[in-house]
C-alpha cells in the first residue's frame, strides 16, 4: 500500500467511526447528557378553594339577604356574582367579587366583609360561592337574594 491509500483508509475509518457513534447517540434519543428532574409536593392549603361556606358562616343567607336587599331595590337588575374571600380564625379578608353586573360588586364586597364567620383554624382558608340577584317573588313581593355554591 502506498502512503495515499493508507491516508484515505484512515480517513474512511475515522469517518465511519464518527458516523456510527452519531447513530448510536441518535438511537438513544440523544438524552444521555440530560438529567432527569422530578418535582413533587403538595399544593398550598390556603389555595384550595372551599365551597362549604355555611360551615363557617352559619347565618350567611340571612346576613346577605339583609345587607343586599336594599341594593336590589336600587338597581333591580338580575345577575350572578362570583365571590371569593379568605378566612383566618374569625377574620374575613381578601374579598373579591367578579362576574355579573359590576354595579353589585362593591355592595357584595362590603356585605361579605361584615359577615359573622369563624372557625378554630389558624390557617388562611379560601372560600368561594355565587350570589344571585333576582326579581321579587310575584306572589309575596319579597326580594330574594339567593346564595349558591360555585
Amino acid at each position: 500500500m502506498n502512503r495515499n491509500t493508507t491516508l484515505v483508509s484512515s480517513l474512511l475509518a475515522a469517518s465511519a467511526m464518527t458516523f456510527f457513534t452519531g447513530l448510536a447517540s441518535a438511537d438513544s434519543g440523544g438524552t444521555q447528557d440530560l438529567k432527569r428532574v422530578e418535582v413533587s409536593g403538595m399544593k398550598n392549603r390556603s389555595d384550595v378553594v372551599r365551597t362549604d361556606v355555611r360551615a363557617v358562616c352559619h347565618n350567611i343567607a340571612a346576613e346577605l339577604q339583609d345587607e343586599l336587599a336594599g341594593t336590589w331595590g336600587r338597581i333591580e337588575e338580575p345577575g350572578l356574582v362570583r365571590v371569593q374571600f379568605r378566612l383566618q380564625g374569625d377574620n374575613v379578608h381578601g374579598v373579591s367579587a367578579t362576574s355579573g353586573p359590576s354595579i353589585y360588586r362593591s355592595a357584595v364586597k362590603r356585605a361579605v366583609r361584615q359577615l359573622d364567620c369563624g372557625n378554630n383554624s389558624v390557617d388562611d382558608q379560601l372560600f368561594a360561592f355565587m350570589i344571585e340577584f333576582k326579581a321579587p317573588d310575584a306572589q309575596s313581593g319579597n326580594h330574594t337574594v339567593a346564595m349558591l355554591t360555585p
